[in-house]
């Protein structure tokens, strides 16, 4: 980070860019362009009357009544506390009910970033925040690649890491593992894990020691490793049953069952995905699932879909589900979760697995349909395996692996049945687990 500059400064230059305007429109007949650019820089403090024919000329009605920004800044501090503690977002409400006022503040790269954070406004902040990052103070510019580190997946790791080094809190240390844990670094997300759990037991944060288990949790389901899953998970699941993260709670119980019914221990699966399911799964009624969760999360086969009922997460759990009923005689039941599948494809917050959400819906539909030894459902499932390895996806791979194994030896296949236990026996010693 260069040397921080006036909030001003940075006011001016967040405006400037969300105008998408060049300095030279901003600042004729008012100063050379090279005084702006000093002023947005922080290299020069600008004349109050200088100042003031600026924001005219940006339409800016700046706000520095104190009593109103120390209201804003202990708002602002709230949400941040809120974020952390993964309390409910009650600083966001207020804050966006002042949003002419934030934006034309003191405070205007720190209302920028909360709305990175959290995807509110029309406008998209990152393009602007990326053009300000080197005049963000400490706090500010760990909570942008925070930010960044959930969207930006070629660097996801790299903006995390640096994120939770100027933060230093429980929070951005479990934005590290879900960055970690998505780039198929395994072996990290055990180590960080530990060190998550340390820093949530001296701040005293319930959220993120819950999140650091079920992290390892993760890990151990996406090998199928049951004792260590189940041990994880259910310290996990022990913190959490009394509160108000319920969600959470269920996405570990889709997570435990999506792994039982992987390897085709279907009573443990069905106990589970009922669970996640607030009771469907047991019923069989083919209702809809009740909310399973909305905090980042990891699924035995989904790096956050796994219990949020809302979106791609309710999709996988239907699919679980339609599985699960096709599986144990349960045509009826898995023709109306193959249904719900299909009203659910398209989601336009997860473009990135859209591809894998149509593949899946196609060999969900051949497998119903009596097609699961066919050529194409074995095509379509070793292409897809296959985009599952590119991406470091091994929990969805692990689901599908008992599967593809069988098929492979009912076809006497066995060369690839052995490459394909090769392949995992890999991943796993490249892991270290």
């Amino acid at each position: 980070m260069k040397a921080s500059i006036s909030p001003e400064g940075i006011l001016l230059r967040i405006e400037r860019l969300r105008q998408d305007k060049e300095q030279k429109e901003v600042c004729t007949g008012i100063c050379a362009v090279s005084t702006l650019s000093k002023i947005e820089t922080g290299r020069q403090n600008a004349d109050p009357a200088m100042l003031k024919k600026l924001y005219e000329q940006l339409g800016i009605h700046y706000t520095s009544n104190e009593t109103v920004l120390a209201r804003l800044r202990e708002q602002i501090e709230q949400f941040f506390e809120q974020c952390i503690y993964q309390h409910k977002l009650t600083a966001l409400d207020a804050l966006a009910q002042e949003d002419k006022l934030l934006r034309h503040s003191p405070l205007a790269a720190d209302w920028l970033i909360i709305r990175a954070l959290t995807e509110t406004g029309e406008e998209d902040p990152f393009p602007i925040l990326r053009q300000c990052q080197d005049y963000l103070d400490r706090r500010q510019k760990g909570w942008y690649l925070l930010a960044l580190s959930y969207s930006d997946f070629p660097a996801s790791v790299e903006n995390a890491r640096e994120a939770d080094r100027l933060l230093q809190n429980s929070f951005s240390r479990t934005a590290l593992l879900h960055a970690l844990y998505t780039a198929g670094e395994y072996r990290q997300v055990l180590a960080e894990a530990e060190q998550a759990a340390s820093l949530a037991l001296l701040e005293g944060n319930l959220w993120t020691l819950a999140e650091s288990y079920q992290m390892r949790g993760t890990i151990y389901a996406c090998f199928n490793m049951e004792d260590m899953m189940l041990t994880e998970y259910k310290r996990a699941a022990h913190l959490l049953s009394e509160t108000r993260w319920q969600k959470d709670l269920r996405m570990i119980f889709y997570n435990i069952g999506a792994t039982y019914l992987g390897i085709d221990r279907f009573q443990e699966a069905e106990v589970y995905l009922d669970k996640a399911s607030g009771g469907s799964a047991g019923g069989g009624t083919g209702n809809s699932p009740s909310d399973a969760g909305n905090a980042p999360g990891n699924g035995s086969d989904s790096s956050s879909d796994a219990g949020d009922t809302s979106g791609p997460a309710r999709y996988f759990l239907w699919h679980k589900l339609a599985l699960l009923y096709h599986r144990t005689g349960r045509s009826s039941q898995a023709g109306k979760a193959l249904a719900q599948m299909k009203g659910l494809v398209h989601n336009d917050k997860e473009r990135n697995t859209a591809e894998i959400r149509e593949s899946i819906l196609e060999l969900t539909a051949l497998e119903l349909s009596g097609q699961a030894d066919s050529d194409l459902y074995l095509t379509r499932l070793e292409a897809l395996m296959e985009v599952f390895f590119q991406r470091h996806m091994f929990g969805y791979m692990m689901f599908y692996h008992n599967h593809l194994r069988q098929l492979y030896t009912r076809r006497r296949l066995y060369r690839k049945a052995y490459l394909l236990e090769q392949r995992f026996s890999d991943i796993q010693r490249n892991s270290s687990l």
